[in-house]
Parts: structure tokens; sequence; C-alpha cells
């Protein structure tokens, strides 16, 4: 959120004719924590636990998937390798019945 404050000043009855501009612009975001009796940020214990949560639940379930994609890997590569086992063994018997003719 971006806010811009501007004001004019006009020294009219002081004897001044110029008139001088004051802008002044806020943060680019604004903070919702709340502040204690000292100024200070309170620290949100309880939301701090659910954030370690969500990244462990994250990263677990990240772990979940890199192992369910590597399993998945090695039993289509043991698919692959008893397919082309039967491949091979189909070629030599038609081979062997092409030699015979």
């Amino acid at each position: 959120m971006l806010f811009i404050l501007s004001a004019t000043v006009y020294g009219e009855g002081l004897g001044l004719e110029d008139s001088a501009e004051v802008s002044i612009e806020g943060p680019a975001e604004v903070s919702n924590k709340p502040l204690n009796i000292s100024g200070d940020f309170e620290q949100q214990k309880k939301n701090d636990r659910i954030t370690k949560m969500k990244n462990m639940r994250k990263q677990m379930e990240q772990r979940n998937e890199e192992l369910v994609k590597k399993q998945i890997e090695e039993i289509r590569f043991h698919n692959e390798m008893k397919m082309m086992k039967k491949i091979e063994k189909a070629f030599a018997e038609n081979l062997q019945k092409l030699d015979q003719i």
C-alpha cells in the first residue's frame, strides 16, 4: 500500500509570498503485527509453530513425491528390461526359424 500526503502552505499573514509544498511518501507495505506496550512487535509463538509445521509438512510432501517418482522410475526400468528380454528372445526365435527355412 502506497500513500502520498501533500500539502501546500501559504504564508500570507506572515508576509511570505512564496508557497512551499511538502510531500510525504509512506512505505510500500504496512505491517499488521500487533505492538506491545513498549512499542516492539510481539512474537507470535502460535503463528511461528503453525508456520514451522507448514514448512515441515511441505518438506515431507516433497520428499514423499521424490521417493514415489524414484520408485516409479525403478519399476519402469525393470519392466523395460523384461520387455527387452522378451523382444530379444522373440527375434532370436524368428532368426532361427528363418535359418531353418
